[in-house]
């Protein structure tokens, strides 16, 4: 598995890039479905837990983003 190698790449908006969180359980056949229509696919990682950790790049707790989104982001941006 290889995932993002900088902040850029994690959080970049390239047009060309789409996020999908799928159970266990649909990741064969939506691995499937991509490699069918001839685009890539980076296996970021797993979701559960408290915290939210990609690589060396990200390790917060997930209490920590949703205060984070509650709280800060809109002082940030004026509402």
């Amino acid at each position: 598995m290889t995932g993002p190698a900088d902040h850029v790449e994690l959080f970049g908006e390239a047009p060309t890039r789409v996020l999908l969180s799928v159970p266990p359980a649909a990741v064969a056949a939506v691995r499937e479905a991509v490699d069918g229509a001839g685009l890539e696919v980076v296996e970021l990682g797993d979701a559960g837990g408290d915290r939210l950790v990609v690589g060396e790049l990200v390790d917060v707790t997930v209490a920590d983003l949703d205060a984070a989104g509650r709280d800060v982001l809109p002082g940030a941006l004026g509402a």
